[in-house]
């Protein structure tokens, strides 16, 4: 009697129902299951105590001749189990299981020990594999969130390095522009060192020549103006207030945009819609009019109430790389 073709079908059953239910409902089913097999096996072990032991040896093939079970029988009991021959077959042991036991004792009673021990084991098996599934999966969950939350520090980190960088340079300008005046004083023959005001520079700026080549081709790539491609030099005019020709703006939404974040990143003065409006620099895209400062503050109000895609993160995105120019 081969213990583990005796619950192969058991098993089947549990593993067809499986593909149907979900997990919580099969713990549900398959604990009720393992309570079901412990109770009977412990009612099977109180009734017959001759085959208590016989779960010790149901990894060998012949656990019956190995275990205890013979000697726990009586004479009469263990002279049918050696010389009585089998008179039922297998179709009447599966309609009475009991239809053994005049031939071999206790028959019965192995049978349930058997189905019972290894349908107990299978299940407990397939509880604590479904135990390890969740927890897998839990870890690989909070891995990502942490992956995530990692990512966001990152890219604050990221962030505010660049603005103590910018600050930096800024703070390095001012004190070289002071030393440069102290030695003006002290060195009058010198050749005068100008020094950016407001007056020069009214949006604040230091812009290197290949920074200005790369936002002239922003500006360009998000077709920021009507016509032809801004040039290098116009970038420059543009941000030394001293253009000849204003440009015509495509979308006034997306030029705030494109100075928001220059000025967000402090490569430009807070103040740039004044200095926009001031210095007549645009056209504005809804009108044949200079763009003023009210149409930037609605441009920028709308700005603040969206999320960024399209064009308005292409902008942002570009000028995030700027500082490697």
């Amino acid at each position: 009697m081969s213990a583990g073709i005796l619950i192969t079908p058991i098993k089947e059953s549990i593993e067809t129902r499986a593909e149907h239910l979900s997990d919580d409902k099969m713990d549900e089913v398959e604990q009720k299951e393992y309570d079901r097999a412990m109770e009977e096996l412990t009612q099977t072990y109180v009734r017959f105590p001759a085959v208590q032991h016989i779960e010790d040896y149901l990894h060998l093939p012949d656990y019956i001749w190995q275990s205890d079970f013979l000697e726990n029988l009586t004479m009469e009991q263990k002279r049918k189990w050696h010389h009585q021959p089998i008179m039922g077959n297998y179709s009447d042991f599966c309609n009475d299981n009991t239809s053994f036991d005049d031939d071999c004792p206790l028959f019965s009673a192995i049978y349930k020990v058997v189905t019972n021990e290894k349908y107990a084991q299978f299940l407990l098996e397939r509880m604590g594999q479904r135990n390890e599934l969740r927890q897998f999966r839990e870890k690989r969950r909070r891995k990502k969130e942490t992956e995530k939350i990692l990512a966001e520090v990152d890219a604050i980190i990221s962030d505010m390095e660049e603005k103590l960088s910018v600050r930096h340079t800024e703070v390095q300008r001012r004190e070289d522009a002071a030393l440069r005046s102290v030695e003006e004083v002290e060195n009058p023959s010198e050749k005068p060192i100008e020094i950016l005001t407001e007056e020069t520079n009214p949006f604040n700026h230091k812009f290197t020549d290949s920074q200005i080549a790369f936002l002239a081709e922003v500006v360009n790539k998000v077709h920021l103006f009507w016509g032809k491609d801004v040039t290098e030099e116009e970038m420059r005019a543009i941000f030394d207030c001293k253009v000849k020709v204003p440009l015509k703006s495509k979308n006034n939404r997306l030029l705030a945009q494109f100075f928001s974040q220059l000025s967000y990143r402090e490569y430009i003065t807070e103040s740039w819609q004044s200095v926009v409006a001031k210095h007549k620099l645009f056209i504005s895209s809804r009108k044949d009019d200079y763009i003023n400062q009210s149409d930037l503050s609605s441009a920028c109000n709308y700005l603040n109430k969206c999320q960024e895609s399209g064009n308005y993160l292409k902008i942002s995105n570009y000028i995030q790389q700027l500082k490697k120019q």
